[in-house]
């Protein structure tokens, strides 16, 4: 089962949010994450709780995993 407040990459990477990230969704509308394992963004706002946005954030990741794969590719 996984924790509920903990927040998952794709890459199987876990983190938490401190208080002053919750602050910072508050004040700022949201809060761009990136994981230290895999470089992905994740862009979270919030609501009732820690949503996550799927915006221009995918096509970034998308756009870098491309070119990871193309870099694998050549390598």
């Amino acid at each position: 089962m996984r924790d509920p407040k903990g927040r998952y990459c794709i890459c199987g990477n876990k983190w938490y949010f401190s208080k002053l990230d919750y602050i910072k969704m508050i004040i700022f509308g949201g809060i761009t994450v990136r994981c230290p394992q895999c470089n992905r963004l994740h862009h979270y706002h919030l609501s009732y709780c820690a949503v996550e946005d799927f915006n221009e954030v995918r096509n970034e990741n998308k756009e870098m995993m491309e070119s990871k794969q193309e870099l694998w590719k050549n390598g």
